[in-house]
């Protein structure tokens, strides 16, 4: 059995194989080293095979005695064969690749029903826009974003103060009442006592209508937040705009529900709940952080409902138990989209994040093209494909490239950065393949202007380090059009970006 599997493979695949090569080939088969072993010697010593010796190693090959002898022509017939095959086969790659591109377009694309109700939305958010847009040009004194912030910090100070004031009064009715007949309502308006009830006083319902806050997480997703009355530890998504339904709206199963969430109980569990509505500005599944953008805002709006007590290290913490719910227990998204900047993620127990100037803090721009191709890479599939062991030199030169990274950022140097994020031979390498397109990609980023390119995140969208916006325009539409001829994917979208040094903002 084993000398008659040997021989078939051997004169099958009609090409020399060493005893190793003939086991791997095998192994289904369940033929084991020794069995090939003593295979091929048979058949080397019955002239049935070819063994050729080079020093130590062995080769075994299928005898070519008999074998057809083609002529030049004939061989040059099957070359042309065979490259118009090859060109047959990657035109059928390149079809199959256009149909998935426009099968996940149409896939991604609202149904006429979805449409209208989304114009109808549209329209009535529309009109309730014009109506405040038409008191405010009538002469309304507007009130800036900072007087606003002083308002509700004075308010919620005055509401503190009666809620204790009421506190204890109640403390002292109910010890004072115990045993006394009657009404409550009764013995108050006999003994003179003015509740907020009998004058029509709703300081709760004012609370809920005054207090909001809107933030958002770098250059990315909206959250605006407002206050729940009475509902301690509550919080409600009403909606979410930009992603046509598939995000849910269950707070424990949505990013920004789980960062406001943690971020209540950070402030001590108020003794009211959060209702929020977010406005998705990023890409979902894009490898640009599109779920921490919308963590850092949710967590951001609900700390400035309250008067921004806690700062942006302490709510990264809020922003890491939503990352981990839904990709995994990680700092280098929602310590960035929160921070602004780059941030060094030195340690994650202890959590140890070091904020990083870009040029030492002067200000100094740096520029990002982006292109996000109309693909889907999900970071399970992209994380699969990593090496589970690392060679020593690839790990030395990603180490070279992690510090010249450093250098780069702390001396502003961006073409450096550029060609330290465009030198990763462990990740990218196995990553790229899995992107149609990905290598003309970088290759026509460069030659456009690039510093460098490489992929964001776990893709599929590709970033570049560029100069200037103006170089940035050349450089998206050199992607963009690579992504297209190589890759057969349409561009979803695409944008010249600064390096935003604050991170979440209130707008």
């Amino acid at each position: 059995m084993a000398e008659a599997a040997v021989f078939n493979l051997i004169k099958t695949h009609n090409k020399p194989f060493g005893v190793q090569g003939l086991v791997d080939n095998l192994q289904t088969a369940g033929i084991k080293k020794a069995a090939v072993q003593k295979a091929v010697d048979a058949l080397s010593d019955s002239g049935k095979i070819t063994c050729k010796e080079f020093g130590k190693t062995k080769l075994y090959l299928p005898k070519q005695d008999g074998l057809e002898v083609l002529s030049k022509e004939d061989m040059e017939a099957r070359k042309a064969e065979q490259k118009q095959l090859l060109e047959a086969l990657q035109a059928a790659h390149k079809a199959a690749r256009e149909a998935e591109a426009e099968l996940r377009s149409w896939n991604n694309s609202m149904s006429v029903e979805e449409m209208r109700a989304k114009v109808a939305a549209l329209t009535q958010q529309r009109d309730a826009q014009a109506t405040k847009l038409s008191g405010l040009r009538s002469g309304a004194k507007l009130v800036s974003a900072d007087e606003r912030r002083a308002a509700e910090a004075g308010f919620r100070a005055a509401m503190e103060v009666w809620r204790k004031r009421r506190g204890v009064f109640r403390g002292i009715w109910d010890t004072i009442s115990e045993g006394m007949e009657g009404k409550q309502s009764d013995l108050f308006e006999e003994i003179g006592v003015d509740t907020d009830e009998a004058a029509g006083v709703a300081y709760a319902e004012l609370e809920s209508r005054f207090l909001s806050a809107a933030a958002r997480g770098g250059d990315g997703d909206t959250v605006t937040a407002k206050v729940l009355r009475d509902q301690p530890g509550k919080v409600v998504i009403e909606s979410i705009v930009g992603v046509n339904g598939r995000l849910s709206l269950d707070p424990a199963d949505n990013c920004i529900g789980i960062a406001a969430t943690e971020t209540l109980k950070l402030l001590g569990n108020p003794s009211c709940g959060v209702s929020l509505t977010l406005h998705k500005g990023l890409p979902l599944g894009s490898g640009m952080g599109s779920s921490a953008a919308s963590a850092a805002a949710a967590a951001w709006a609900v700390n400035g409902l309250f008067g921004a007590p806690l700062s942006k290290s302490q709510l990264v913490l809020a922003g890491l138990a939503s990352e981990a719910a839904v990709s995994g227990y990680h700092a280098d998204n929602i310590g960035p989209a929160l921070l602004g900047g780059f941030v060094l993620v030195r340690s994650m127990d202890p959590l140890q994040l070091i904020p990083l100037a870009f040029g030492g803090g002067n200000n100094q721009p740096l520029y990002f093209a982006l292109v996000n191709p109309k693909f889907e890479a999900p970071t399970k599939k992209m994380r699969a494909v990593l090496p589970q062991e690392v060679p020593f030199k690839s790990m030395i030169n990603n180490s070279c490239q992690g510090g010249s990274l450093v250098a780069a950022i702390l001396t502003g140097d961006a073409a450096l950065l550029g060609a330290a994020l465009d030198s990763d031979v462990i990740i990218e390498p196995v990553r790229a393949p899995l992107i149609p397109g990905m290598q003309a990609v970088k290759e026509a980023a460069k030659k456009a202007g690039a510093y460098g390119c490489t992929i964001s995140g776990a893709g599929p969208t590709a970033v570049a380090v560029v100069p200037d916006p103006e170089v940035g325009a050349a450089v998206i539409e050199a992607m963009g059009a690579a992504f297209r001829q190589s890759g057969g994917l349409e561009v979803n979208s695409s944008a010249v970006v600064r390096l935003d040094p604050e991170g979440a903002k209130f707008v």
